[in-house]
């Protein structure tokens, strides 16, 4: 672990934080909670995530790209808290006035004290994503490989426990609030230690300058996943958002490989421009890898989704094929570069472009065929948004050759369309 580099311990961190949310949610499944249990402890994580992870991941991306170019790192690291803290606090006094309509928007019905934890769970977990990009701009790769590793043995064990043990959702969000609270103690020592105790108002004001872009970017861009999500819990009943929400989501590894690369190369290319070309190499490793590893779970998808959740599941396979697709423009990494170069608006207006595609496009393809529509329309609206993308690098005098291997991500493409359209709709 010596030798690894942050950039791989992100990746790490990334697939053992994800990891382990898919194996809670397998075990999940073989649990005696209802289908019904699952849909709203799903319904929980929903509703946490869209309410925060815009403002969360513009803020966390902002606060990579100042690291390096800031002196005071203490100073940035405690005030960067203070806006997680600050915007955290906010949602949860709007979420408490305004209680009831934005539970009626989640289909989100509480009893006992599941909203008091529900707020104690948004407000503890905004927190501790500061930690997780903290040690990726420090470079701390072998505490990355800790954590992630303790996500993946606490969480799915604090969360498959209770299932078993008492067959109760609430248990089961009472075992995440031991898992987060146990990582919000662990970040409130790692800020004692890495930060100040001086509040910087000047500081705050030209982070949120720099921030705002790339909050509403996340939001018009990654509203995508969750608007899918809203959309079949308005449209479906809990059952079947259950079923959408095992299959409607990216593979993992693929999602968590490319985010910390991401991350990585936004890192490197605002410390010098002429990183660009890492972007291609690196794409490059990660298009080797991921495109063999999904093109064999297309193939066998429909017959291991039944072992692995419960015959309940089967046609899950189906959006979780589509959203396989996702991972050809996931490849193409424009946005990383924008943003070390500084070029937030440009991430923004695409972002808009996409959200609105998304939409309309999901609404209207399920008045056509059904769910499978709403998966669809966030493949074509994520593709737009890496061509716009591209088109902005383009004006910039940066061409899709600098940082795209144009050779290799064409063939394993067409290869993945062609095994997607025969698994999915002919080999049953």
């Amino acid at each position: 672990m010596k030798t690894l580099s942050p950039t791989t311990a992100m990746q790490f961190f990334q697939i053992a934080r994800y990891g382990a949310l898919v194996l809670s949610s397998i075990l999940l499944t073989k649990s005696s909670l209802t289908q019904d249990d699952i849909g709203h402890y799903e319904t929980f994580i929903l509703m946490s995530g869209t309410l925060s992870f815009f403002w969360v991941n513009g803020i966390m991306q902002n606060f990579l790209s100042q690291f390096h170019k800031t002196e005071n790192k203490k100073s940035l690291i405690t005030n960067t808290a203070i806006i997680l803290l600050g915007f955290s606090l906010l949602v949860i006094v709007v979420l408490i006035f305004v209680k009831q309509p934005i539970l009626d928007l989640f289909k989100f019905e509480i009893s006992g004290n599941v909203f008091i934890l529900f707020l104690l769970y948004f407000l503890f977990n905004n927190l501790t994503f500061l930690t997780d990009y903290l040690f990726l701009a420090k470079g701390k790769s072998k505490t990355l490989i800790y954590l992630g590793i303790y996500h993946l043995l606490f969480q799915t064990t604090l969360l498959a426990l209770p299932a078993f043990l008492y067959g109760s959702y609430n248990m089961v969000i009472n075992g995440l609030i031991v898992f987060i609270s146990i990582k919000f103690i662990i970040t409130l020592i790692f800020l004692f230690k890495n930060g100040s105790l001086t509040i910087d108002t000047k500081l705050i004001r030209t982070f949120l300058n720099s921030a705002s872009p790339l909050m509403l970017a996340f939001f018009l861009g990654g509203m995508a996943i969750y608007a899918d999500g809203i959309i079949v819990n308005n449209f479906y009943d809990k059952a079947t958002f259950a079923m959408f929400q095992y299959g409607a989501r990216e593979f993992p590894l693929s999602l968590l490989l490319a985010n910390a690369f991401s991350a990585a190369m936004a890192l490197q290319v605002s410390k010098d421009p002429q990183n660009i070309e890492l972007v291609r190499s690196g794409s490059l490793k990660l298009i080797r890898q991921l495109f063999p590893v999904c093109i064999v779970l297309i193939i066998i998808s429909q017959w291991i989704y039944p072992i692995i959740f419960n015959p309940n599941f089967k046609e899950s396979y189906i959006y979780f094929n589509i959203y396989l697709l996702l991972l050809i423009p996931r490849m193409v990494f424009p946005h990383s570069i924008l943003l070390g170069l500084g070029k937030t608006k440009q991430i923004l207006t695409a972002s808009l472009i996409e959200f609105i595609l998304n939409i309309s496009i999901s609404l209207t393809l399920m008045q056509l065929i059904g769910l499978q529509g709403i998966a669809y329309g966030t493949v074509i609206a994520f593709v737009v948004n890496k061509l716009l993308l591209a088109n902005s690098l383009k004006k910039n005098g940066v061409q899709l050759k600098q940082y795209i291997p144009l050779t290799q991500l064409s063939a394993y493409s067409i290869i993945l369309v062609a095994v997607f359209i025969v698994f999915t709709y002919f080999i049953k």
